[in-house]
């Protein structure tokens, strides 16, 4: 339960409580000299907790304020997030109008200075040049000598010249300043703190690979393997491939619900489903109908990870339903939720993708191996019970391999010659004499247990 500071009341009832419980002292009428001692030790107490309930919250960026917030703030990875002081009042607004002749360009060094009546100096950021034949120049950039958001000027406020050449004979402002901002409140450094948070580096495939290995799921589960594939013919769109060692993954499926609606004006319809999907929607679960006819030749661009497809070639008033299809759930649909973040909660679920982007999580498929084992107990070991063990050194070995790591048959074979009793193992292929080989899977595809055949022989 969280600490909350209790008021002068509540602990003085609760000192009067534990005097009267555990004490003969019973004279606590208000104005008695121990109700006098007791509220004002009551008082202290209140006190305390006030001050732990301030320093309890001063280690939160939502709660911190001042100069603790900026301590806070400065604890920010990788090199902390600083308050922002007051700002000057900036823009390329300012119009200079020079006088004759006009033959020769006239240069207007930067630094040379204008002001309004206020008081407010502006200064030339860059040199402004007056062409030969031209009066005036407009656009010219000038930024507040001073900051805050007093220096912002309206239109028509910059008059006066005060540092300039001699041939200028007028200045102004046909368009406002208006970017002249105070020292950073509490409330926009928080907002921008949490924005930073937010933004932190986490689009690149080492950092989808570490989220996915960091990820605990609601249940608790972990994934052991992650490995992120950008695929050169989708631009923009990377698979993040899983596999939490079981070699089951791909069985935390169910049905997605059926949706239907009315499509609306535009050029498009947006049509939504439980995601994500295991797979695109297509036309044979996307259907739109008008008049209670199937419409022909719609598009369809399908986003499972979202649960959004965009339907083109529909009228409005026009049908959509969308039905037999699947989804991941489980881990799998956790850490997608993860990845594609949430602007509700971005102390939370702050996000993995970039925009413009997709990212798709996809469990790591099996890939079935089966083989021939032959295996030569020593003398006075049951070859039944030798069998169950080998099995067990295989299905460990297997779950130790990555995906798209090769399964190698000497290391297997290395694995199972420390078995107690063992004399000699051997594989082979199924069907044939020959020596079982290595098999390498797809990156995508992972050699596991559950897809294992093996089948022992006596001897060869």
């Amino acid at each position: 339960m969280a600490f909350r500071a209790r008021g002068t009341h509540t602990i003085l009832r609760n000192l009067i409580g534990m005097m009267l419980g555990r004490t003969q002292a019973d004279d606590i009428a208000e104005g008695s000299v121990l109700y006098t001692l007791l509220q004002s030790v009551a008082g202290e107490l209140a006190n305390q907790e006030r001050y732990i309930e301030k320093v309890r919250d001063s280690y939160f960026l939502n709660s911190a304020a001042g100069t603790l917030l900026d301590e806070r703030c400065a604890e920010l990875p990788p090199g902390g997030v600083v308050r922002r002081g007051a700002s000057p009042s900036s823009g390329a607004v300012l119009r200079v109008t020079r006088s004759e002749p006009l033959d020769n360009p006239l240069v207007i060094p930067a630094g040379s200075q204008v002001g309004t009546s206020s008081g407010t100096a502006f200064q030339l950021t860059v040199d402004a040049v007056i062409p030969a034949g031209d009066a005036a120049i407009s656009g010219v950039h000038v930024v507040s000598t001073s900051s805050g958001e007093a220096t912002n000027a309206d239109i028509g406020a910059i008059t006066e010249i005060l540092d300039m050449p001699t041939e200028i004979v007028s200045v102004s402002n046909p368009v406002a300043t208006t970017n002249g901002a105070d020292r950073e409140s509490d409330a926009k450094l928080i907002n921008r703190a949490t924005l930073y948070l937010s933004s932190l580096a986490r689009t690149t495939p080492r950092a989808l690979e570490w989220a996915t290995l960091s990820f605990i799921a609601s249940d608790g589960s972990v994934f052991r393997y992650a490995a992120v594939a950008e695929d050169p013919f989708e631009p923009g769109v990377s698979r993040v491939y899983v596999d939490d060692g079981s070699g089951t993954l791909g069985n935390n499926i169910q049905d997605g619900a059926a949706n239907a609606g009315s499509v609306p004006d535009g050029e498009y319809a947006t049509i939504t489903h439980e995601y994500p999907a295991t797979a695109p929607l297509t036309g044979n679960q996307i259907t739109v109908t008008r008049n209670g006819v199937v419409v022909e030749g719609i598009s369809i661009i399908s986003l499972p990870e979202r649960g959004i497809a965009y339907v083109t070639g529909a009228q409005a008033g026009d049908i959509w339903t969308v039905d037999n299809y699947q989804k991941y759930v489980g881990i799998l649909k956790e850490l997608q939720d993860e990845i594609e973040g949430n602007v509700d909660s971005p102390d939370r679920m702050t996000g993995f993708r970039a925009a413009g982007c997709r990212v798709l999580v996809v469990p790591v498929a099996s890939v079935g191996v089966r083989m021939r084992v032959v295996v030569k107990a020593q003398a006075g070991r049951p070859v039944n019970v030798l069998q169950e063990a080998v099995r067990t050194r295989i299905h460990d070995y297997l779950l130790s391999l990555d995906p798209g790591e090769e399964m190698i048959v000497s290391r297997m074979t290395q694995q199972c010659l420390d078995l107690e009793g063992l004399a000699d193992i051997q594989f082979f292929k199924p069907e044939v004499a020959s020596g079982l080989t290595n098999v390498t899977p797809d990156a995508r595809q992972a050699i596991r247990p559950d897809a294992l055949t093996v089948t022992f022989m006596e001897s060869i």
